[in-house]
């Protein structure tokens, strides 16, 4: 495909004028256009098409150009170009599993390339460019034209070209590029989410050979498309227990996509999941962003989860944490009324539904944590509602974590809906037989050991 589009843009530029190319190259950010010969600046158009260099911001030196007519059709083709040559190179380089979402452009010019995900605001839609967060000074206007052209969604990853009439002025998408690494053509037929069959889970992901995923593994197997629940009185211990997890996921699952949600974080623990997992998506909310901010946050990432599944992926959405969550969407409900709102448990029940093996062969788990234990009535009355909906459970002891016990995980309630599906015969029979030992021993036996075929 992107041997044939080159050549074709190529031909293109043959037929165009010097005068007209020099146009085109100043458009697309050829350093230089008006100096040298044709098939110099064709050299230069044809490096920016095929990724070989990065286009520029136009020089503000020299007289301004007569005029700013350009082919915009050849230009938005050699950025299309760009784009599939770039994701070539990145999956030559090994790096597939890594997200391709760059900007290729300056934001402060008035004419670049950027990506971001796809919301819809009342009857207007916007890329956000900086994750879930709203940035008047970089998110994009989208007209509702590519919407209803293109068959997007809200939570598309969209790539395009942007433009503004001023460095004051919002920008607008010009021209679609890429719709979630894709061919923006491509999109007419593609599946919708909520038409995906739910079955039951029949393929474990495994959470690694740290002693926390293999005590997982092991006790409550995670089966894609579940619903995973940590739990324990303090939110630091769930915390650390959900980064365990989900590192041990990506170590041992390199074609999962991990989708991280932190929201009423302060903003040190916010940099620390973009830091910790700065291959993976990362949404954050913290603590001043307000309620709406919270809860717009975790919809537009869910929504982007969905889009992905819907491209037959295996998606892991991680919610940190839900205690936090149904607060905000208590307190949007209440407005700050005492008391556990039940229309704030149902919003949470419909964004855990979501979670499903698919009969398509794609999947969407969700991963969270809920504090509880503490006494507090709030915190209890949501777990009350909600325990019964994980099909995955994974208690955590403070008592355990305060005696140097790591990870401190009480196997004896661990549970998984799905473990004899998931557990070989052998391993279902080492994972009774360990039930009936002390809780402390079992988690020293999984941290002296680095197999499970080494415990007897």
């Amino acid at each position: 495909m992107s041997e044939s589009l080159k050549q074709e843009i190529f031909d293109r530029l043959n037929l165009k004028t010097i005068h007209e190319l020099r146009q085109l190259g100043r458009a697309i950010g050829v350093p230089h256009p008006a100096d040298g010969k044709k098939e110099n600046l064709m050299d230069g158009i044809m490096a920016v098409a095929t990724g070989e260099k990065d286009p520029e911001t136009p020089s503000k030196r020299g007289a301004p150009p007569k005029s700013q007519e350009y082919d915009r059709q050849l230009a938005s083709d050699i950025f299309r170009c760009r784009e599939i040559c770039l994701s070539a190179q990145i999956k030559d380089d090994k790096k597939a599993d890594r997200k391709i979402f760059v900007a290729n452009g300056d934001r402060n010019s008035l004419d670049y390339v950027d990506s971001g995900i796809l919301e819809c605001c009342g009857d207007k839609w916007f890329l956000r460019t900086t994750g879930c967060r709203e940035n008047l000074s970089s998110d994009v206007f989208v007209n509702e034209y590519f919407v209803k052209t293109y068959n997007l969604r809200e939570g598309d990853f969209v790539t395009g070209k942007c433009e503004r009439r001023s460095r004051d002025e919002m920008s607008g998408l010009s021209c679609v590029i890429r719709v979630n690494g894709d061919q923006p053509e491509n999109l007419s037929s593609r599946c919708v989410f909520d038409s995906f069959k739910p079955i039951y889970a029949d393929r474990k992901l495994s959470a690694g050979n740290s002693a926390t995923g293999r005590i997982v593994d092991l006790f409550a197997p995670i089966g894609a498309g579940q619903r995973v629940f940590i739990s324990s009185q303090k939110a630091a211990c769930n915390t650390q227990i959900l980064k365990d997890v989900v590192k041990g996921i990506r170590q041992a699952n390199r074609n999962v996509k991990i989708v991280i949600v932190s929201v009423d974080v302060s903003p040190e623990d916010a940099e620390d999941f973009s830091s910790l997992f700065k291959d993976e998506d990362v949404f954050t909310s913290t603590f001043d962003a307000g309620t709406a901010a919270h809860i717009r946050t975790v919809r537009l990432a869910l929504e982007y989860c969905k889009r992905q599944t819907e491209k037959m992926q295996d998606v892991v959405l991680v919610i940190d944490n839900l205690t936090r969550l149904i607060r905000a969407y208590n307190a949007y409900a209440r407005q700050f009324t005492a008391g556990l709102d039940y229309s704030a448990v149902d919003s949470i029940k419909r964004l855990l539904a979501t979670a499903r093996n698919t009969d398509k062969g794609a999947s969407l788990t969700i991963i969270t944590a809920l504090v509880c234990g503490n006494g507090d009535a709030f915190e209890e009355a949501a777990y009350s509602a909600l325990n019964d909906i994980f099909n995955v459970k994974i208690p955590l002891s403070a008592s355990l974590l305060r005696n140097g016990v790591y990870p401190p995980i009480v196997i004896g309630d661990t549970y998984s809906s799905s473990d004899t599906r998931l557990l070989k015969d052998d391993e279902m029979s080492l994972a009774l037989k360990l039930r009936k030992s002390d809780n402390q021993k079992i988690i020293e036996l999984f941290n002296s050991t680095t197999d499970n075929s080494q415990i007897k």
